[in-house]
């Protein structure tokens, strides 16, 4: 017997919009529950961003953001790798399960401190930074504890910077 198999996107797009909301935000919800960042926390905290969450693909080679640029967004990376820079050194990379964009936006500045650059085609989930501060400020515990790892990335980040400077000269 033959018989031909419908194209799930085709399928999407017959659907009700609120139904595909629903499958939207479930599959959202699914992804989310998969981020390193999520797993050990309040289970509200998840609940809560998931609303405001969006999804982004960004192409290898393609910067998300560039030193100087406005602070708008914080990224969980659902696949893929990203590069960071400063001045441009790479200094770090985030994988799939680890969040970044959070540090400037932690500290109250307005623009990145440094870029971040796709080197493997990458699929985000972005929260924009009012939405952000609003939810983290009613969980203390996970903001002082992205505090501290933001005091440790940078702390990583300024070491990693001399020693290839060094290096140079």
């Amino acid at each position: 017997r033959v018989y031909s198999v419908p194209d799930p996107e085709a399928i999407l797009v017959e659907l009700p919009t609120a139904l595909k909301t629903e499958i939207n935000r479930l599959i959202l919800q699914r992804t989310v529950e998969n981020i390193k960042f999520f797993q050990d926390k309040d289970p509200n905290l998840a609940k809560d961003m998931l609303p405001f969450f969006r999804t982004m693909g960004v192409e290898k080679g393609e910067a998300i953001y560039r030193e100087g640029d406005n602070a708008e967004e914080v990224y969980f990376v659902k696949k893929g790798r990203i590069r960071m820079e400063k001045d441009g050194i790479a200094f770090t990379s985030f994988v799939p399960g680890s969040y970044f964009g959070d540090s400037e936006i932690l500290t109250d500045k307005e623009s990145r401190e440094n870029s971040a650059i796709v080197t493997e085609d990458c699929a985000l989930i972005i929260i924009n930074k009012e939405d952000f501060v609003e939810i983290i400020n009613k969980y203390p515990q996970v903001k002082a504890e992205m505090i501290r790892i933001y005091k440790l990335r940078r702390k990583r980040m300024n070491q990693m910077i001399q020693r290839k400077k060094s290096t140079l000269n």
